[in-house]
């Protein structure tokens, strides 16, 4: 009976343990996860696409996905405005999108794109103090046939606008080099955002003047062929009399 006793206080001494440790090991606080989140980089020897680090700038530099590259460059000016603002949104070491600041460091002057990620910048748009489009330069839309013969920035269309009351901005001209030989040979002239004319030169041509033009085609007063080297109509010939007999 002595040793029944024992071995039972013995187990129920062994059970109370291990109970305790048990309870010790869920006290005891478990590490916090990693939370994802930018991380701020040195910027050291860190080079802008289009803006460049001056005496009054500081640049700050983050790793958004963490996977030990910059993704994201910040040129700040005095009382931490924004200067310029560049970003690499696939991951590839490299910019597709830069943005520059007015004085202001809120309102965007100028913007770069590039739209397919080839390291070619595809598109700019030059903004106005007050926020509203003044002109964008273009290259051909990513996929067209023969749009990336070059590495180089290069625009082969420029849209104009202007400001309207009681319209806002709206469209005020097209420029484009069609056959890209670095001349523009196509124009387009808007009125009130509606389009009023169209007009182009004659393939090949490089003084950058119209020779073709149709006029108000939005309204269907198509007036047909009209231009510098439109050829002339012959002039009918003259009948003579006949001499008398």
């Amino acid at each position: 009976m002595r040793t029944f006793t024992n071995l039972a206080m013995a187990l129920i001494l062994t059970v109370s343990l291990v109970g305790c440790d048990k309870k010790k090991k869920k006290t005891t606080p478990d590490a916090a996860p990693r939370k994802p989140g930018s991380v701020v980089m040195s910027s050291k020897g860190a080079k802008m696409a289009k803006c460049k680090k001056t005496a009054n700038t500081r640049m700050v530099t983050l790793d958004l996905n963490r996977d030990k590259k910059r993704d994201r460059w910040l040129l700040l000016g005095p009382g931490n405005k924004k200067v310029c603002h560049e970003m690499d949104t696939d991951f590839d070491g490299h910019p597709d999108l830069s943005i520059r600041y007015f004085d202001d460091g809120i309102t965007r002057a100028i913007i770069w794109w590039d739209l397919d990620f080839d390291g070619v910048w595809d598109q700019v748009l030059y903004n106005r103090p007050d926020g509203t489009k003044k002109r964008a330069e273009i290259r051909p839309y990513p996929g067209t046939k023969g749009a990336k013969a070059s590495k180089k920035w290069k625009p082969l269309i420029w849209k104009y606008y202007r400001n309207i009351k009681g319209k806002g901005t709206v469209i005020d001209r097209v420029e484009m080099d069609k056959d890209r030989n670095g001349y523009k040979d196509y124009w387009e002239r808007y009125e009130g955002g509606m389009l009023r004319e169209v007009s182009w030169s004659n393939a090949g041509d490089t003084d950058e003047k119209p020779k073709h033009w149709i006029e108000a085609p939005e309204e269907g007063k198509d007036k047909g062929y009209r231009g510098q080297d439109e050829p002339k109509k012959a002039k009918p010939k003259e009948k003579k009399p006949r001499a008398s007999s």
